[in-house]
């Protein structure tokens, strides 16, 4: 290294869905990290990860972790696990909260940045700071968004219209391929747990004083796993976060009110005795699993014959299930979306699996319902276990409106 002061940089990844690209995030963390710095850690939050994220940490652990088995690196990861989804804000915040060294490193576990880039941004720091401009971030600006054209110009419209409204200079406000100082964390306080996070943390810096330096990267296609930034419910947390934070920062000259985050999991639970997973525990005999579906869903299922879940579209990357008749009664009854006007309030299908393949999937308490969470890449082994056709269990309609008399009949209405 070409400092002469001892460097101590402290990585982070959040994973969710992550398991196909976040233990080579990790490996060349740590293989960049030897080079750059002389003290150095890598931490993965996982926060609630549905596929097999989880196996792959504890092999990480068990070679990189405190009692790791390598040599070189023992001890230098740390796995740092929820129960639960944190969002992307949170998963940051909690990352930070975890840092121990002067400087921090993060970028998303999704594999669409190249960690080696991270010895440009380390580069630019030392360059600028000898050059007696003191620097606080250096953060990376895609040199070309590797998206579909539609992502592309929904991120272009987001920022032209972020730097508007909050009057920021950064070029790229969602490229999160940052280095910072720790100690700006001292000054800012992030509240936001969606995505709205990384247009907070650049504002706040910038609005603190706080010198940005950036970075030319290169941004990558997904090779794993779905975006989860573009479903309903994410686009909405992020309206409502946008909201506030424009009322805090424009409005209120305020800081905000941090959102709340759980406490993580013990060091060293296992994946089947969370607290979640543990209300099921592994089973050899067959499993009954309920799903609340809608009209479109409904129709998908028959056109299929019944013999297999239809491919889910790329904004849901989830399907639910419900180990409860009962939850799933509630849920098609009450909170599907109905289609009134034909009289249809929802329905409830279900489908019988071996307990082995029930037990590959981690189950969560959601409004005080168990549910399954099968990632949509998992369906293709999903529906090659099935136990016979999937069943209509129940639906439920409007009941029939009274129709006009003909002449010569009663009036029914009246009876």
């Amino acid at each position: 290294m070409s400092t002469t002061r001892p460097r101590r940089i402290s990585a982070f990844f959040p994973c969710f869905n992550d398991a196909g690209t976040i233990a080579s995030m990790v490996i060349e963390a740590l293989v960049v990290l030897r080079e750059l710095a002389d003290e150095y850690e890598v931490i993965v939050i996982e926060n609630g990860s549905v596929d097999y994220a989880w196996d792959v940490l504890d092999e990480l652990e068990r070679l990189y972790g405190p009692a790791g088995v390598d040599p070189r690196d023992r001890g230098r990861v740390r796995i740092i696990r929820f129960a639960e989804p944190l969002g992307y804000g949170g998963a940051l915040r909690a990352g930070f909260a975890a840092c121990r060294y002067e400087l921090i490193f993060y970028t998303d576990g999704d594999g669409q940045y190249d960690v080696r880039e991270l010895r440009a941004l380390v580069e630019a720091l030392d360059r600028e700071e000898a050059a007696g401009r003191p620097v606080h971030v250096v953060m990376g600006n895609k040199l070309m968004r590797r998206d579909p054209l539609h992502r592309r110009f929904i991120s272009w419209a987001y920022h032209h219209l972020m730097a508007f409204v909050f009057r920021l200079t950064i070029h790229d406000v969602d490229c999160d391929f940052r280095l910072i100082r720790r100690s700006i964390f001292e000054v800012i306080t992030l509240t936001q747990n969606s995505g709205v996070i990384a247009l907070e943390l650049m504002t706040k810096v910038q609005y603190a004083g706080f010198r940005t330096v950036e970075v030319p990267v290169n941004h990558y296609h997904r090779a794993y796993g779905v975006s989860q930034f573009f479903n309903l419910p994410n686009v909405l947390r992020v309206l409502v976060g946008l909201a506030r934070l424009w009322w805090w920062l424009r409005i209120q000259n305020a800081t905000g009110t941090p959102s709340p985050l759980p406490d993580p999991l013990p060091a060293g639970t296992p994946a089947a005795t969370t607290p979640a997973q543990a209300l099921v525990p592994p089973m050899d005999d067959l499993v009954t699993l309920y799903r609340a579906v809608g009209r479109p869903e409904l129709e998908a299922l028959a056109a299929a014959g019944w013999r297999a879940f239809p491919p889910c579209p790329p904004e849901r990357p989830v399907l639910y299930f419900l180990l409860s008749e009962e939850d799933a009664t509630t849920l098609a009854r009450d909170w599907n979306a109905p289609d009134r006007a034909a009289g249809f309030l929802g329905a409830v299908i279900c489908c019988t699996l071996p307990g082995r393949t029930v037990a590959r999937y981690r189950t969560r308490l959601v409004g005080g319902r168990q549910e399954l969470w099968v990632p949509a890449s998992d369906l293709p082994l999903l529906n090659a276990q099935l136990v016979g056709p999937l069943q209509l269990h129940q639906t439920f309609e409007r009941p029939p409106l009274p129709r006009p008399a003909a002449a010569g009949e009663p009036d029914q209405s009246k009876e």
